[in-house]
């Protein structure tokens, strides 16, 4: 019902939200994203403590015209607990790309990135391109909520676990940005030694 309460709870950096999976979610309005054009990149860090479903949502959104069925599912990022892995889809006016990763652990933070260039969909897990999926065309327009911790666009996909650095940006990020990014929520990003 969007009101449930969603607890802070320990981010991999500082805090973070805490979903219990049973109606937790935050809503961002359609009108606050623009859902046109050819790129896209969508960063969250997330730590899937439970599967209270067989995909729940990290974030989810789409359009009302086909609520429920594949048409009116958009931009899509969900921990699939039958193949222990995760697993995205971005729906643009030409057909859907998705992408699968049957690796994967529960309780275990992972950096997640979903880029599209306007020739491909790719999903990257902790820095490292794990999927891509040939995808042209425009993003299509939302007029349902980007939702946080469940799906806007189909019933019972709530998350249970943490979700940290969600960010939302309308270019398509290179990998090494994606690696970079991962690599600064770690201590590898810079290398320290004796001063010469």
């Amino acid at each position: 019902d969007g009101n449930a309460r969603v607890d802070d709870g320990a981010g991999s950096i500082a805090g973070a939200q805490d979903f219990d999976g049973d109606n937790d979610f935050i809503d961002v309005a359609p009108a606050g994203l623009t859902t046109s054009g050819q790129a896209l990149t969508i960063l969250v860090r997330a730590n899937a403590t439970g599967e209270p479903n067989g995909f729940p949502h990290v974030y989810g959104t789409g359009n009302t015209i086909s609520v429920g069925t594949n048409e009116g599912r958009y931009w899509q990022l969900s921990w699939d607990s039958e193949d222990n892995g995760w697993w995205n889809r971005l729906r643009t006016d030409n057909g859907y790309g998705e992408n699968w990763t049957t690796s994967g652990d529960r309780d275990t933070w992972a950096s997640l990135a979903v880029t599209y260039d306007g020739s491909a969909v790719r999903l990257y897990v902790d820095g490292t391109e794990i999927g891509s999926d040939s995808i042209t065309g425009n993003l299509r327009s939302l007029d349902l909520p980007f939702r946080i911790g469940a799906n806007s666009g189909i019933a019972d996909r709530e998350f249970e676990g943490l979700i940290d650095e969600m960010r939302v940006a309308h270019v398509a990020r290179s990998a090494e940005w994606i690696q970079a990014e991962h690599l600064s929520h770690t201590d590898a990003l810079l290398s320290y030694g004796t001063v010469e």
